[in-house]
Formats: C-alpha cells, sequence, structure tokens
C-alpha cells in the first residue's frame, strides 16, 4: 500500500514532525556530533530510534558554499563537514537511499566535474569522494538544494513507516 501525505496528516505527522521529532536531547546532541564519526559502527545507534534520527540530520542539512573539502579542512569547515556526515548517516540508516538532482549550467570544473558525474552526466549527488584522498566535491547549490529537498519530502511521506537498516558496503554510504 503506497502512504500518501494525506494519510500521514490524518496521522498526525506532517512537516512539522520533521522539527518535533527531534527532541530527545541525547539524540539531537549525537546527530550535531556526527562529524566526528569515524565509520559505520558509530552509526549503529542512530538505529535504536531511526525516524527521530533522520528527521535530526535532515534537519541539519543546508547548502555548502565550499565546493572542495580536503581532510585537514576538518576543523575550520566543522559545519560543511557536518552536512556531508549528516548525508552518510541518512544513507547509511536507509540502506544506501541517495538522491541527486541537475548540474545546471554551474562550471565544475575538470576534478569535480569528474567525480560529480561519475555515474551520469544529467544527474550528480550531493557529494562524491576522491577514495585515495578522501576529498570531497560538493554538488552546485541548485542541485544541493533540490536533494535537501527530496530528503525532506521523503521524510515526509516514508520517514515514519520506512523499514530502516544498514547499508551493507562502504560504496552505499560513505561514497
Amino acid at each position: 500500500m503506497m502512504v500518501t501525505a494525506a494519510i500521514l496528516v490524518a496521522l498526525g505527522v506532517s512537516a512539522s514532525t520533521l522539527d518535533g521529532a527531534c527532541t530527545d536531547g541525547q539524540l539531537q546532541a549525537y546527530c550535531e556530533n556526527v562529524a566526528e564519526v569515524r565509520g559505520a559502527e558509530d552509526l549503529d545507534h542512530l538505529l535504536e530510534r531511526p525516524a527521530d534520527a533522520a528527521a535530526c540530520l535532515i534537519k541539519q542539512l543546508h547548502i555548502v558554499r565550499t565546493p572542495v573539502l580536503k581532510p585537514e579542512d576538518r576543523g575550520r569547515l566543522r559545519d560543511d563537514f557536518r552536512v556531508i556526515w549528516s548525508l552518510r548517516a541518512l544513507r547509511y540508516m536507509t540502506h544506501g537511499k541517495n538522491f541527486v538532482a541537475s548540474p545546471g549550467s554551474a562550471q565544475l570544473g575538470v576534478k569535480r566535474r569528474q567525480f560529480l558525474t561519475k555515474r551520469s552526466k544529467e544527474e550528480v549527488p550531493f557529494f562524491a569522494v576522491w577514495m585515495s584522498r578522501d576529498i570531497i566535491y560538493v554538488a552546485p547549490e541548485a542541485a544541493q538544494r533540490s536533494i535537501i529537498d527530496q530528503w525532506k519530502r521523503w521524510y515526509e511521506v516514508e520517514g515514519h513507516v520506512y523499514h530502516y537498516r544498514e547499508a551493507t558496503s562502504y560504496d552505499d554510504w560513505y561514497f
């Protein structure tokens, strides 16, 4: 059965649920410090209350204005890394769910284009990683905005009824 937004509203689940679900202080603090995560085992805690965790993580998503994030920038650009790790955590909890969007007419540069358009020239993920260097290439702002909106819509419709389970491969959530 397809769960519609109207049914969820009738059950008391709405866009405001995104704000209301993230009321547990301990869970919220954990989500806010998601940038400190070092591996999948650090994300398992989120699966204890996955719908609430997803709400907290989605609430943290915003536009990242730095197009390339390098490991040495982790301290200086902590908030940007929090967005990336929030997306990684969401992908981990949803068995690799990932949204993509059109890159539009943005000029990406050679390396950024190479990594972001690896799977498709028409659509890009929020970020892509140069694995051997752990350098993160971030999508253009319009694509980021679209992907954030897709996560919010997904949560409104499926977030409370989704069968959360961890991704089994790093390829499904980290890169």
